[in-house]
C-alpha cells in the first residue's frame, strides 16, 4: 500500500472545502430559487385578484 504524503493530504483536504463550499452555495441559490419563484407566484395571484375585484 501506497503512503500518502502529508502535502496530498492537504490537498485533498483544500478540494474537499471548496466542494462543499460550492454545493453550500448551490442549496442557498436553490433556495432563493424557490422563495423568488413563490413571491412571484403570490403577485400573480394578487394581480389577478384585483383584476377581477374591478369587474
Amino acid at each position: 500500500m501506497r503512503s500518502i504524503s502529508a502535502n496530498q493530504k492537504v490537498r485533498s483536504s483544500v478540494v474537499w472545502d471548496m466542494f462543499e463550499a460550492r454545493a453550500g452555495e448551490q442549496k442557498q441559490h436553490s433556495t432563493l430559487t424557490v422563495k423568488n419563484n413563490l413571491a412571484i407566484a403570490l403577485l400573480r395571484i394578487e394581480l389577478l385578484i384585483l383584476k377581477f375585484d374591478n369587474i
